[in-house]
């Protein structure tokens, strides 16, 4: 089955953001969703968080999530204002 039509969103999986992010990726799923309480409940913060989904994106040497950890650099760059 080719699933880069298909994504996982992070609530369905329990355990830390770091885990959920690697059984996705693993599994073959280019997309995922993040949930919100994965990223603001995030134990390190929501800069944690953010560098979570980046390395598991680069963690793959597959060209699909290449793609996707350039997406994500385009367009998950946190930014802070007090």
């Amino acid at each position: 089955m080719n699933l880069d039509n298909f994504g996982m969103d992070t609530i369905t999986f329990a355990g830390p953001l770091e885990g959920k992010l690697n059984a996705i990726r693993d599994a073959g799923f280019t997309q995922v969703m993040l949930s919100a309480p994965d990223l603001v409940g995030h134990p390190g913060g929501e800069d944690a968080a953010l560098a979570a989904v980046r390395a598991a994106a680069c963690a793959s040497p597959d060209s699909r999530s290449c793609a996707i950890s350039r997406a994500c650099r385009a367009t998950c760059t946190p930014t802070r204002s007090t």
